[in-house]
Formats: C-alpha cells, structure tokens, sequence
C-alpha cells in the first residue's frame, strides 16, 4: 500500500492499495506509480487532491516489473523504465 502520512504526528491515510514503485512530482500534486496485477503492469498517475481516479498512461503483459518510474523536473512528464 502506499500511505500519505502528515508530519509531524498527523493523519495516516491510504493512498493505493497496491503500488510497486512511486514518485512525487515536483510540484507535490501527483503521485506515479506503477502497479500490476496477474496479467499486466501499469504506470498510472494519481492527483492528491482526490479530484478524480487515477489515470492510466501505460500498460502490458506482465513480463517483469516497471522497476523505476519519475517525473521530469518540470512535472510535465513521466518517465519509466
């Protein structure tokens, strides 16, 4: 699971039930991550605000793990390997 915890002493929250790797954009409103299930993997992308479900920009047949994932320094984009 990947959890948001406040510091200091603050609420502990779940974020995803279900995350392999994770980063933070630069400007703190996203979360990449990548995720998998039986079948395939996914990097997907998760605004903190709540406003909306996470968004998938990449699938395929589980091979291996997506092993890094980050944002540029702009926080235009994502990359993954």
């Amino acid at each position: 699971a990947l959890r948001w915890l406040d510091l200091p002493g603050g609420a502990d929250r779940e974020l995803l039930p279900s995350v392999y790797r994770a980063a933070l954009s630069p400007d703190r409103r996203l979360i990449a991550y990548s995720t998998f299930d039986a079948e395939r993997e996914y990097v997907r992308v998760l605004r903190l605000d709540g406003g909306a479900p996470p968004l998938e920009l990449f699938r395929e047949p589980r091979a291996g793990r997506i092993v890094s994932v980050a944002f540029d320094p702009s926080g235009s984009s994502v990359l993954f390997a």
